[in-house]
């Protein structure tokens, strides 16, 4: 808020806030200042995930039927976010966002439930049901119970272990599947199987790449045309942080959460 304040384009990690209604608060006030806000949603530049909705855009698909995202990671991480982030919006709002994005239509409805082991913030795992506006149902699935010594895909100095993330989509006409697992690059060590991750952020040489560089290089871009980026736009940010928010209130109360428009 004191950078949009102070008139500073701003780049923001999802989440973009802690509730949908901080988040409406800080889109609201960048429109204000008429400054840029933009947030890290990281998948909409990775290769697989943009050419797969350019292809659902130009409707080779035809109509959405289902989709399934699954975003799995390794159980000793979970500690590090257990009290600080829920698991919702630490990682399932990745397939939040990539719903919508692909749908290009608004969740109507959200059932969902969560599994807990002691009295932290965040689940260690939970699992969504959601109906959009256009027909389409939508499963989304994120734990934090990949074993040890699964193969690890995510490597750098501050992190690594595995994150299994699946992405299905059903349409009237074709369907398409995204492993991230299924890496070309394959390091067998004495402790470990490394598949390495090439497409999100891979550091070489000192050089980080890939859909981490894109995400970035296109907000510079925004910020020198001052045009609002046409991959991440802030309206969709906020409307998964109200999604998210129902996904969380339907674990609470154990019942079906509507969202008007």
């Amino acid at each position: 808020m004191a950078a949009l304040e102070r008139g500073r384009h701003l780049f923001v990690e999802k989440p973009l806030a802690s509730t949908w209604e901080e988040g409406r608060e800080l889109q609201q006030l960048a429109v204000s200042h008429g400054v840029l806000l933009q947030v890290g949603m990281i998948l909409r530049y990775e290769a697989s995930h943009r050419w797969l909705y350019s292809q659902i855009e130009a409707g080779l698909f035809g109509d959405l039927v289902s989709f399934r995202g699954q975003r799995n990671c390794s159980r000793r991480s979970f500690q590090g976010i257990a009290d600080r982030i829920h698991t919702v919006h630490r990682t399932l709002i990745h397939d939040i966002d990539l719903l919508l994005w692909f749908s290009g239509s608004q969740v109507i409805s959200v059932m969902a439930m969560d599994y807990r082991q002691g009295s932290h913030l965040s689940p260690n795992g939970c699992l969504a049901m959601l109906k959009l506006a256009n027909g389409c149902v939508a499963q989304l699935e994120s734990s934090w119970y990949v074993p040890d010594h699964s193969p690890v895909n995510v490597i750098s100095d501050h992190w690594s272990g595995c994150i299994d993330a699946e992405l299905a989509v059903v349409g009237t006409q074709r369907s398409a599947r995204i492993n991230g697992l299924q890496s070309p690059l394959q390091v067998w060590t004495n402790q470990q199987l490394q598949s390495p991750d090439l497409s999100l952020w891979p550091s070489i040489n000192g050089r980080v790449f890939g859909a981490l560089r894109e995400q970035l290089a296109d907000f510079l871009g925004c910020v020198a045309s001052g045009q609002s980026s046409k991959v991440a736009d802030v309206k969709s940010a906020v409307e998964a942080l109200r999604i998210a928010q129902a996904v969380v209130e339907a674990c609470r109360t154990n019942t079906v959460v509507s969202l008007n428009s």
